[in-house]
């Protein structure tokens, strides 16, 4: 039977007992994963207070409690992290570890998605924080019909939206790289994505924007529901004087 810590200081001793383990063992697995199932059941409060008593590290720099975290998948757990990642007390690669685990969350709902869409805002943001979210909403959508009215995923939106700046107009390398990956961003939302549409369409039709602004534009389209209006790259197809990589 799995011990159950139900405070912030016996899941403090818990994670001590992980640090003294040594190597990769049945027993260090187990008392892994009953951590993680601990934390599940801390508030955002307890969580702040478990990082201030529990950020220690064991051998070799390992800090246990940083990969314990985003293995956790809850309400409180993804609001902490994202706490964690705009304070930049987490680094690099625990921080990439996150994002790629928000793909992955179960039972994504509209309070995750309003915590990590502060991360669309950071000025720091980097492109796998656009991807993760974007994936987020994604999953939620797959979830729940209508999703597309929903404040949360409709501010997520709002702001990829916003990055790609009305037509798709982009020349200088940080602004180029920032509109691909607003576009694949908004690829990646998918059924959350129709909304976008109008976007996308003048990001695909301005032959004045870089060809491959102009095909991440048409790739956004991939998850977007099939219902949904293609006219303009229907147009695309049949336009002869049109470049190749377009059409095709």
């Amino acid at each position: 039977k799995k011990t159950r810590y139900s405070s912030v200081e016996q899941v403090t001793d818990a994670v001590r007992q992980l640090c003294l383990t040594k190597g990769m063992t049945f027993e260090s697995a187990d008392l892994f994963m009953s951590l993680v199932f601990d934390l599940r059941g801390l508030s955002l409060g307890a969580l702040q207070d478990l990082w201030q008593r529990a950020l220690f590290k064991c051998r070799d720099n390992w800090q246990p409690l940083a990969d314990l975290l985003p293995a956790c998948e809850t309400e409180a757990c993804i609001h902490f992290l994202t706490e964690i990642i705009l304070s930049q007390e987490l680094d690099k690669d625990r921080v990439d570890v996150f994002l790629w685990s928000l793909a992955l969350i179960r039972e994504p709902t509209a309070p995750m998605v309003a915590a990590v869409t502060a991360l669309l805002r950071s000025p720091d943001t980097r492109a796998q924080a656009f991807l993760g979210v974007s994936s987020l909403v994604h999953n939620f959508c797959s979830k729940n019909d209508r999703c597309q009215v929903i404040p949360e995923v409709q501010e997520v939106m709002k702001i990829l939206e916003g990055y790609v700046q009305g037509k798709c107009r982009a020349r200088e390398p940080d602004e180029k790289e920032k509109v691909l990956i607003s576009l694949k961003a908004i690829g990646n939302a998918g059924l959350a994505a129709s909304a976008q549409i109008p976007t996308l369409n003048k990001c695909v039709q301005s032959k004045t924007n870089l060809l491959d602004v102009r095909l991440a534009a048409i790739d956004a389209f991939r998850r977007i529901p099939c219902k949904a209006d293609r006219t303009v790259l229907v147009h695309l197809y049949q336009t002869a004087d049109e470049d190749v990589e377009l059409r095709i």
